[in-house]
């Protein structure tokens, strides 16, 4: 009887022991749940700009490819400058951008686009000065991380070869 009496005991204590513990686990998971959502608000926001970054290098690769083969297509229809801007629409990359496309002779110094021949390279860059990280926006003062724009810039130099004569 003894024996039964001491393992009753310890059942009870043990319920009464859970009972009292059953809100730890709750109050454990308030104090962690705001860390958890910055980091995963953190990892997006960086996963945005990865990609953003990635669009503003393959749109001056574009550029720069279409510029290897036509360096003198800086404006008009077909040129460098709107087949960057496609690759950047295409990316979801709308405005506030600035594309510049500059020649350079074998020496380096800088030539019209016109006037490049074989050898010479042809050099396009994409900056996009308005990146605005989502984050930033909704942190109190303490916690924020000052500006929250970024500029991404990317730079692409291509040689020009085979070129394909101007219309005239």
């Amino acid at each position: 009887m003894i024996g039964h009496a001491r393992h009753t005991l310890r059942q009870a204590h043990g319920w009464f022991r859970r009972r009292a513990e059953r809100g730890v686990n709750v109050v454990e998971f308030a104090l962690v749940l705001p860390i958890l959502l910055l980091l995963v608000a953190g990892i997006a926001d960086f996963g945005r700009a990865f990609y953003a970054y990635i669009a503003i290098t393959n749109a001056s690769r574009e550029g720069a490819r279409l510029g290897s083969h036509t360096p003198w297509l800086t404006s008009g229809p077909n040129s460098i400058e709107l087949a960057t801007e496609a690759e950047l629409a295409n990316a979801g990359i709308d405005s506030d951008y600035i594309i510049t496309v500059t020649c350079r002779d074998r020496g380096s110094a800088v030539i019209a686009c016109l006037n490049a021949i074989s050898g010479d390279s042809i050099r396009v860059e994409v900056e996009y000065s308005n990146f605005e990280f989502i984050l930033a926006n909704h942190l109190p003062p303490p916690l924020s991380f000052g500006d929250d724009h970024l500029t991404i810039r990317n730079t692409t130099e291509m040689v020009v070869f085979g070129i394909i004569s101007p219309p005239e």
